[in-house]
């Protein structure tokens, strides 16, 4: 009776892994179709965040873009002396 169980197992679990297989050909993601890529970075908004622990290389949440601290000037109105 054992033997029995375990060749109706076997042959539900082939069954059934044809039947997985064909159901993630079919619902299969692509990842580039899922995330918007901006490919003008210049029109993000972006919101800068650190990506090590020292803070020096800061990059854009948004968009990917990664720059230096020293390099990203702020707009800070209070420093501009000609208003």
């Amino acid at each position: 009776m054992y033997f029995i169980e375990l060749l109706v197992k076997y042959l539900k679990k082939d069954r059934l892994m044809e039947i997985l297989d064909q159901h993630d050909e079919k619902n299969a993601l692509n990842p580039l179709e899922q995330i918007p890529e901006e490919e003008n970075y210049e029109a993000c908004e972006h919101i800068f965040m650190p990506v090590d622990s020292t803070g020096e290389t800061l990059a854009c949440s948004k968009c990917g873009l990664v720059v230096q601290k020293k390099d990203l000037r702020y707009k800070n109105f209070f420093m501009n002396k000609s208003l």
